[in-house]
């Protein structure tokens, strides 16, 4: 894929994904917000709407409650031949506005006053209770209650005992009341009549205790629901039914799987009435109280397309402009790679660009290093082979010869130019195993033991090993400490060969009077050691060559001494750099982390 084709992506996409990610979240929260303000309007007509009902029905248990004490009601036990009980009861029924029928009957289920005169006479079986509230000497029933189609003159039956208040209680018969349901119904129609503007779908319904429907208002029992589901045995809040910002969502059997958001509440009672634990919902489907915000999405999806065709303009002019230099850059590179050498990279363009062009150059000269390096490993894992091989071969002769000499000197006879020769064969024995051990240092390097050590410690130890050897060369050693202690994790051995052999080696390129100098220094990250001399230095051609294996300027020199400082100093995850310029001494300086997390892997 080419640059200016990944420059318009990225163009476009780092445009639209902020514009798309923004408009999710705008999407979301108005939703969310909207939501939340239909749950609280759901829930508030809800609870409005069952206190409205919880106070109604509490009103007609108080009618019932009054009505049977009033004194015209023991006439009933001459069986109201003046007409006063259903004189009353017209009245109460005309005033009230909310009875369909009120009548009263003896023990023996005779109806002898009635609101309504064509039923005095007749005989009316009571039903069996459904529900009871309680009163001072005794309950108002509720008889049975069924929710049908077509959902006209249904009526709520009470009935109420009359008791003789002359025989201490005797039951002179029973006061009934038929509370017109319609005017329940009333109640919830106000779910409808409160949306001025267009239809919000909603609907109320009214359960009780059982999760059986009682009530409905219109709009809910004009559709399909009660054709499908004359029966609903639902008890909110239940496992099918998922919180939604304050509302419940639920799917109802007959709706197509049209998902509602639920308003619901429970009675809670009024007063000395505690409620029959009825249940009232107000639904809404969410295709209709969503309706908003998908034609705020519809707004927002014709923005999103104008940003995407201003962001694919724009990106073609930056693309265009900023892959220019860039191709150019890549022509050079191929005639680099072509031809080894090419024209100067171009010079133009961005500032990125340049840098690019910069490290490219840079590049190159680092892969000349790189390949130099490589050939000084390969020398260096031959040698290290030829190193093992020769200390396999090699060691064990030198043994005999050295046992051998030994046997020799022992001898009586022996002359002196034979034990001439004998000192000879010794003293070259020592100094081949003495090469032999440093090709096997150098060929099979042990692993260090990593202890936290004071490298001043270390210090004080390689300068009094090294005493002796500078008194006789007349050579000032001096050891600069810039701190009590400097701790580093190492293997102590092991440094203590480094700081030997940079020692000597300075040892041996300074004159006599010479000075050799050891300090350290330390920040918050590093230790570094100096092992300086006022010898002649190295010279700049053999700068390069300093480090590498079996390169010496002494007579009888292995090679061998730094290639080794230089291995255990990387295996300790330090640095070694030689400073200073020829004719002005030497000066390796060495560089050792703190802690072990601050250990880097070595360039």
């Amino acid at each position: 894929m080419s640059i200016r084709r990944i420059l318009i992506i990225a163009f476009i996409s780092l445009s639209l994904l902020p514009a798309l990610g923004l408009t999710f979240l705008a999407f979301s929260q108005v939703r969310s917000a909207l939501s939340a303000e239909i749950a609280r309007n759901l829930e508030a007509q809800s609870v409005s709407l069952i206190e409205q009902i919880d106070r109604m029905l509490f009103e007609r248990f108080e009618n019932m409650r009054t009505w049977r004490q009033l004194d015209v009601m023991q006439e009933i036990r001459i069986r109201d031949l003046d007409k006063r009980i259903s004189d009353l009861l017209s009245d109460f029924k005309s005033g009230y506005g909310v009875y369909s029928h009120l009548f009263c009957t003896t023990p023996q289920s005779e109806v002898i006053a009635a609101s309504d005169p064509h039923l005095i006479g007749r005989l009316i079986t009571s039903q069996p209770t459904w529900l009871r509230v309680p009163i001072s000497d005794g309950h108002i029933t509720v008889e049975p209650f069924t929710f049908t189609p077509p959902f006209e003159n249904l009526a709520l039956r009470l009935r109420v005992p009359l008791r003789d208040s002359l025989s201490g209680g005797e039951q002179l018969g029973t006061l009934h009341a038929l509370f017109d349901w319609s005017a329940v119904l009333n109640i919830l129609e106000q779910v409808e009549l409160q949306e001025t503007e267009g239809s919000s779908g909603r609907a109320a319904i009214l359960l009780d205790g059982e999760g059986q429907l009682i009530a409905a208002s219109s709009l809910f029992r004009q559709s399909a629901l009660m054709a499908n589901s004359p029966s609903f045995p639902w008890q909110f809040p239940s496992s099918a039914i998922e919180q939604r910002s304050g509302a419940y969502l639920t799917e109802i059997a007959g709706t197509e799987r049209t998902s509602f958001l639920v308003g619901f509440v429970r009675s809670r009672g009024i007063r000395n009435f505690a409620g029959f634990g009825w249940s009232l919902l107000v639904l809404q489907p969410t295709t209709v109280a969503y309706r908003p915000i998908w034609q705020m999405g519809q707004v927002f999806l014709v923005l999103l397309a104008t940003t995407g065709a201003i962001a694919a303009g724009v990106s073609l002019l930056i693309a265009a402009r900023t892959a220019r230099p860039v191709v150019a850059l890549t022509e050079f590179t191929r005639r680099f790679m072509r031809d080894g050498s090419a024209d100067p990279p171009p010079s133009t363009g961005p500032q990125e660009v340049q840098e690019l062009t910069q490290a490219y150059t840079r590049l190159i000269h680092d892969l000349d290093e790189s390949r130099d390096q490589l050939v000084r490993a390969a020398k260096l894992a031959v040698a290290g082979e030829m190193a093992a091989a020769m200390t396999h071969e090699i060691r064990t002769p030198l043994g005999i010869l050295r046992s051998s000499a030994q046997i020799l000197q022992r001898e009586q006879g022996l002359s002196d130019e034979g034990r001439e020769m004998t000192d000879f064969v010794l003293s070259e024995t020592d100094r081949l195993n003495q090469l032999v051990s440093s090709l096997l240092s150098f060929a099979r390097p042990q692993p260090p033991a990593f202890v936290l050590q004071d490298v001043h410690t270390i210090l004080q130890q390689t300068t009094a090993m090294l005493t002796p050897q500078a008194a006789r060369k007349d050579v000032r050693l001096v050891a600069e400490f810039q701190e009590s202690t400097a701790a580093i994790l190492c293997d102590e051995e092991q440094m203590i060969q480094v700081f030997l052999n940079l020692v000597i080696n300075a040892f041996q390129s300074i004159h006599t009077g010479g000075e050799v100098i050891l300090r350290t220094h330390m920040d918050d990250t590093h230790v570094s050691v100096e092992v300086r001399d006022n010898g002649p230095g190295v010279p700049d051609e053999h700068r390069e060559h300093i480090f590498e294996p079996f390169f010496t300027t002494r007579e009888n020199g292995i090679g061998l001494g730094l290639t080794v400082v230089q291995q255990i100093v990387r295996v300790h995850h330090g640095h070694i750099t030689l400073r200073g310029n020829d004719g002005q001494g030497a000066c390796f300086v060495l560089q050792f982390p703190r802690n072990m997390e601050e250990r880097s892997t070595p360039s």
